[in-house]
């Protein structure tokens, strides 16, 4: 090269040295190079010897003008395409390659009851100091179950109340349905706690002690039995929807309150064992339709209930427990607490989260007549002359004549029977 530069004109010269340049900057270079070589020959007027030497052996030889010209990235385009079917056998999915995505869900758990843990002792500096540190770990709580929780569960702080006009008083975190059951009374803003909701549409009640002492632990369980004792009509087990029941028998029933209490800390004196064994000695007190469903000590444990199925075949736990739901056989069953010390990876808000998500799955709410039975009765009259009715539809008692048994509906709806366009009726 160095031995014609000499003989081109400097414009021949500039448009190889930038086909050269781009030829390493884009690794494909036999194809550039064609380009500019084919570019240089139709429109350069003096076609030198040298030029015309230097393009053949471009268009020949490209890969002898660059012997480290690198390979293109895209492998893909380099793989001879056959006229075959597809490897479908290697249409896997492929491994996460950090965190396993089976456990996302308990680190978020975890992850939030370190938030909450940290918020707790924030806030207890403040109170050290005799500032109101308000309801800022309960607003942790509800804003967590917002986030976990499926879309049609309603969390919030809101009083309890039933159709004999008794309430449980506030309450720091509700479940509730708001698809089906309305509020009775709403507040003055969206997130006022001065609402009153009906006791038939809550899936749950939380009660939360910012730091848990003997006192507090009664408070709350107190709080918890009192809104279990509102009137709640108890509703059949093989209900599917809340608008649609088979039968009334409700020896089992799909719509028990779940209730927990949640402390952020223990007061000093005050330990695990000492608030285990208190919390099981005041529910061994109260009817079985009363029993607070869990206690959990963020960074300490949580204890629910559990029961011995092994007999009925449908556990699978070493101990042969199942999960206490308070709805099937286990309200007649003895009930055994379940308590899961905390190591250093566990987390107990999971374990809370698990135990009120396998509650709201199995539960199916009430919501017959709420408006009639939060309203008042109402008195009627009727006309005292004839001429005011309406009389039978003749066309609709015709159609009782129809019979319905082997009817079948993708050929035989109304669809099918209504007369087409164009045609007589």
């Amino acid at each position: 090269m160095a031995a014609t530069t000499g003989q081109l004109s400097p414009q021949l010269f500039s448009q190889l040295k930038t086909a050269f340049a781009e030829m390493r900057r884009c690794g494909d270079g036999s194809a550039l190079l064609r380009r500019h070589c084919c570019h240089v020959q139709v429109t350069s007027q003096a076609r030198t010897a040298e030029t015309q030497a230097l393009a053949s052996l471009a268009m020949s030889q490209p890969t002898s003008i660059l012997p480290s010209m690198p390979r293109s990235r895209n492998r893909r385009r380099d793989k001879p395409r056959t006229s075959g079917p597809p490897d479908i056998d290697t249409w896997q999915p492929k491994l996460h390659p950090s965190e396993s995505l089976n456990q996302a869900f308990y680190s978020r758990c975890h992850q939030i009851e370190r938030e909450i843990l940290s918020r707790v002792a924030y806030e207890k500096r403040f109170n050290e100091n005799h500032f109101d540190s308000g309801w800022a770990v309960e607003d942790i709580i509800r804003e967590a179950l917002r986030e976990l929780l499926p879309k049609r569960y309603a969390v919030r702080a809101a009083s309890l109340s039933d159709t004999k006009g008794f309430s449980a008083g506030d309450c720091d975190v509700v479940i509730f349905n708001e698809e089906w059951f309305p509020a009775i009374k709403v507040g003055p803003s969206k997130d006022s706690r001065k609402v009153y909701l009906p006791i038939e549409g809550a899936y749950a009640v939380l009660e939360v002690k910012q730091t848990l002492t003997r006192r507090s632990l009664e408070e709350a369980m107190r709080k918890l039995v009192v809104c279990h004792r509102l009137f709640r009509p108890p509703v059949a087990f093989n209900r599917v929807v809340e608008n649609d029941t088979s039968n009334s028998c409700t020896h089992w029933v799909s719509n028990p309150l779940f209730s927990a209490v949640v402390a952020g800390d223990l007061a000093e004196g005050f330990d695990t064992d000492a608030a285990v064994e208190h919390f099981i000695r005041v529910n061994q007190l109260l009817p079985r339709k009363d029993v607070v469903r869990a206690l959990c000590i963020l960074g300490h444990g949580t204890l629910s209930w559990g029961y011995r199925a092994s007999e009925a075949g449908t556990s699978n736990s070493p101990e042969g427990l199942a999960p206490a739901t308070f709805m099937t056989s286990d309200l007649y069953s003895e009930l055994v607490p379940v308590y899961g010390r905390t190591e250093p990876d566990d987390s107990p808000f999971y374990e809370l989260v698990q135990g009120l998500m396998n509650h709201l799955f199995h539960s199916v709410l009430g919501p017959d007549n709420i408006s009639v039975h939060y309203g008042h009765s109402s008195k009627v009259r009727t006309p005292s002359t004839d001429g005011a009715t309406l009389p039978p539809d003749p066309n609709l008692l015709s159609l009782l004549d129809d019979l319905c048994i082997d009817k079948d509906v993708s050929t035989e709806s109304a669809y099918h029977r209504a007369p087409r366009l164009g045609e007589a009726d």
